[in-house]
């Protein structure tokens, strides 16, 4: 198949795609996907290929695919459709592979959520997305170990503070050995990742990225609220309640740490739960909300945003 630039974006997981042709026999689609979580794709290209019978061709990797579809743009390779999450919309407008869409000509478009469509949009102004589908994040805990220290289920961030603590200190594996630690923590600023944990701990204290003004938007990552929640987690990484690494960590590298055993506390999104579920003690993981910011320090909160 002749092979084209990418010009739209069409995917909290939005779907990037270039334009083919009614003649086009078949089709390329990219997915930023486990092994383990692709069945859901398989489903939609099937689905798209009885309706139309153009075939698709699939590719999916949970490994430095930007830098894969960066080689692609390079050497105009690029496939017809992606499916990557809407914080990579800024790095491929800067690539220049983007086209803006126009919501209301397509077919049920108006059946998608407002805040959905909102992260579709760019800064400009412009829609470069189509959102296919929202996660939530759940705070997964070791209940095995939880129960064995005796530890209440965690509903303030002090009490999770106490349960990272007793992983790490209390040998919650009963081997003899310090070599368990409280919460996994993905510290890189690969693909933002950094950034993406952290979120849910500034939204909860009542902190934002960025304000909007009629003009544009301004910076707060300065406020007091931020303040709190970025303490809060450095704490954890100084303190050695995180794994060894953290700082330099991304998903990739915190989720071997929960399944392994060597973390008790791991903070993700569904598309992890088959990794989690395929290990043999999986019966023994229990997942929660996040509990919500302590409230004494600032009297002016949002509700919380638990990530579950």
């Amino acid at each position: 198949m002749h092979k084209r630039s990418l010009k739209a974006l069409l995917v909290g997981c939005s779907i990037l795609c270039g334009a083919y042709g009614a003649q086009a026999q078949s089709i390329s689609v990219w997915s930023r996907q486990t092994d383990e979580s692709i069945s859901v794709l398989k489903a939609l290209t099937d689905a798209f290929t009885a309706d139309t019978g153009i075939k698709v061709e699939t590719f999916n990797t949970g490994i430095d695919f930007e830098q894969r579809l960066a080689r692609a743009a390079a050497g105009r390779t690029l496939p017809d459709i992606v499916l990557n999450d809407t914080t990579a919309m800024g790095q491929m407008s800067q690539m220049g592979i983007l086209k803006p869409i126009d919501p209301s000509k397509i077919a049920g478009s108006q059946d998608v959520s407002t805040s959905a469509w909102d992260g579709a949009k760019a800064s400009d102004g412009q829609f470069y997305s189509l959102p296919i589908s929202a996660q939530s994040f759940a705070m997964f805990i070791r209940k095995d170990w939880r129960e064995k220290l005796n530890m209440p289920q965690p509903k303030t961030w002090e009490d999770v503070r106490k349960l990272a603590e007793a992983f790490t200190k209390q040998d919650p594996d009963g081997n003899g050995k310090a070599d368990t630690f409280g919460m996994a923590i993905p510290g890189s600023t690969t693909r933002g990742y950094a950034s993406w944990f952290m979120s849910s701990f500034i939204w909860q204290a009542g902190g934002d990225y960025v304000k909007q003004l009629p003009d544009g938007f301004v910076p707060t990552l300065d406020t007091p609220q931020v303040a709190e929640a970025l303490t809060y987690v450095r704490g954890m990484i100084c303190d050695k309640l995180a794994q060894p690494g953290a700082i330099n960590a991304t998903t990739g590298d915190t989720l071997p740490t929960f399944r392994s055993g060597q973390t008790g506390i791991f903070i993700s999104g569904p598309y992890h739960i088959p990794q989690i579920d395929a290990e043999p003690a999986r019966i023994r993981r229990k997942s929660s909300c996040c509990p919500p910011a302590p409230v004494a320090s600032l009297p002016f909160r949002r509700a919380p945003a638990p990530i579950c």
